[in-house]
């Protein structure tokens, strides 16, 4: 099964982006708008970590607790898209932490929150909930699957996935207060 969906779980996040945008420009809600933004900025602090921390930090030793930085040996057809008449085998990407997991769980963490928090009745919100919960936790399967990740890898990327994209829901409304200053 996880073959079959393995190139819709690789282009998540580029299906995130995509559906905020097309949300954004149909509706005008700026909050879709500020969502694309965070989750650029997920993606930031994502690099940061994995090359100005972790891949100088861990290089390629075994940590007790956190496991290898450096992507398994196994690893290829990792990126966004497949590559044609390529060996597939990422050229000096690094693995820790997951950035596929941590997009996705930012992404599920925001909307389970929005969810929990709207006027939807029960049976959506509960169906929306599960859903999200699914597709987070199906990406960071599919990382370990595909021989992508190690499990402390994507469990790394989805957890500070989940605490960023909390932070953010939170905020949300601050941060929007600001900009509207800003305009002003």
């Amino acid at each position: 099964m996880i073959e079959n969906l393995s190139g819709l779980l690789r282009a998540y996040p580029i299906i995130i982006y995509f559906g905020c945008l097309v949300g954004y420009f149909t509706s005008e809600n700026i909050d879709l708008l500020m969502l694309i933004v965070a989750i650029a900025f997920n993606e930031l602090i994502n690099n940061f970590l994995k090359y100005k921390i972790c891949a100088p930090l861990m290089g390629d030793k075994r940590w007790t607790i956190l496991g290898y930085g450096p992507r398994p040996k196994a690893a290829k057809h990792c990126g966004l898209f497949v590559k044609p008449n390529s060996n597939g085998i990422p050229k000096g990407s690094y693995g820790m932490p997951s950035g596929h997991s941590q997009s996705a769980i930012f992404f599920s963490t925001y909307m389970i929150l929005h969810l929990i928090n709207s006027n939807y009745n029960k049976l959506t919100k509960n169906a929306g909930i599960g859903l999200f919960s699914i597709l987070g936790i199906m990406v960071m399967y599919s990382r370990v699957y595909l021989k992508c990740h190690t499990i402390q890898q994507v469990l790394i990327g989805g957890l500070l996935g989940g605490i960023l994209g909390a932070l953010y829901f939170k905020n949300k409304d601050r941060i929007k207060e600001r900009i509207k200053d800003i305009i002003k």
